[in-house]
């Protein structure tokens, strides 16, 4: 079972059917999460590394899924943080 830390989610998005769909899906999450927001009179700005899977057709196992979504996540962290990679067999590598 894969266990997620306090600052990880998960969000299922059906019918994307292109990846400029689901860029222009998490673009629009980026930008929402990186607006300023007032935390007891300091002005806090985050941002988000994420982690897609386009296609979960070849799965057979929910825990795959996510766990390929995290390996991605991880992926757009090393390569900098606030953005997002697409799962492929080649990350695993």
């Amino acid at each position: 079972m894969l266990v997620w830390g306090g600052d990880e989610f998960a969000i299922l998005i059906e019918a994307v059917s292109t990846s400029e769909d689901a860029t222009t899906i998490i673009q629009r999450i980026q930008d929402s999460l990186a607006l300023p927001y007032d935390l007891q009179g300091r002005e806090i700005v985050s941002g988000a590394s994420i982690g897609v899977v386009m296609s979960i057709a070849a799965y057979q196992q929910m825990d795959d899924i996510l766990r390929d979504a995290d390996t991605a996540m991880y992926c757009a962290k090393a390569s900098g943080g606030n953005q997002f990679k697409v799962f492929d067999v080649s990350i695993k590598e």
